[in-house]
């Protein structure tokens, strides 16, 4: 759709649920899916992009994950679009206002700029928080999709009291329900939003791309892949029902949707 040039101040009129798109990297079939040459495929370039959401409700916002540290970003060589604070302020929402925060998981790229919100609760799954901060997470093949920095300021949360841990269903509020189908993280979650029409579903990185649901090519990076081609299950489920699945990393959810500026789209 075309892109207006102001994307407006998400704070204004009624519900919405808006995807932010901050940063980018430039990949390949290969690299992305997890044994790629079992497909008989020829390797391509892919482009993968980097998001984190605003649901609005009622007249507050909640604030679902919150993207890379723009530093942490360059030093994996991810480009910085727009810096999330900066986002958030050409949006309108100002982050020392939002009272609730979603953590759908835990790798570096949904948990940097904690500190912009310090008087948000953040929620995340109990599997996920007992996982990295266990004796596992920090093992070499896993810790090294996490971010040190961004785990300090988790922990720094919870010791203030500032998190909630949730089990493998639980509804933040009416009409938002957060639900854990794992695979690429012990405790990675999807959020589901009711609307007055279609389901929302923001799968965060439960897949990544659209392909992954249509032809069934699992995610590089999983903790259980069983656990993910069940959670890809799930999603297809929710989608055959009506429900519309927004992937997590996907360049194609900027043209799928309702554009309200060059780095966001409505959704909802």
């Amino acid at each position: 759709m075309a892109a207006s040039t102001d994307p407006g101040r998400f704070g204004d009129g009624g519900d919405a649920v808006v995807a932010v798109r901050y940063g980018t990297v430039e990949t390949t079939l290969s690299a992305a899916f997890v044994g790629f040459d079992a497909y008989g495929e020829e390797d391509a370039p892919l482009r993968m992009d980097y998001y984190f959401w605003l649901v609005r409700r009622g007249g507050r916002t909640v604030v679902v994950d919150t993207g890379f540290d723009p530093g942490v970003g360059r030093a994996r060589g991810r480009t910085c679009l727009i810096e999330p604070a900066a986002a958030l302020a050409r949006l309108g929402v100002d982050p020392a206002s939002v009272e609730q925060v979603l953590l759908t998981h835990l790798h570096y790229d949904h948990i940097g700029n904690l500190d912009l919100f310090p008087a948000a609760e953040f929620v995340l799954d109990e599997l996920e928080l007992e996982f990295w901060t266990g004796p596992y997470g920090t093992r070499k093949q896993f810790a090294r999709h996490n971010d040190a920095g961004g785990m300090e300021a988790v922990v720094a949360a919870c010791d203030r009291g500032a998190v909630k841990t949730v089990g493998a269903e639980h509804e933040v509020a009416d009409g938002i329900l957060l639900q854990r189908l794992g695979g690429h993280t012990p405790g990675q979650q999807i959020v589901r939003l009711a609307t007055g029409r279609a389901e929302i579903v923001l799968a965060s990185d439960t897949i990544h791309f659209d392909l992954e649901l249509d032809r069934d090519w699992p995610f590089a990076i999983h903790h259980d892949l069983e656990q993910m081609y069940r959670a890809y299950d799930t999603l297809r489920g929710l989608r055959d029902g009506g429900g519309t699945i927004v992937p997590g990393h996907d360049p194609l959810v900027m043209d799928r949707f309702e554009s309200i500026g060059e780095f966001a789209t409505r959704v909802a």
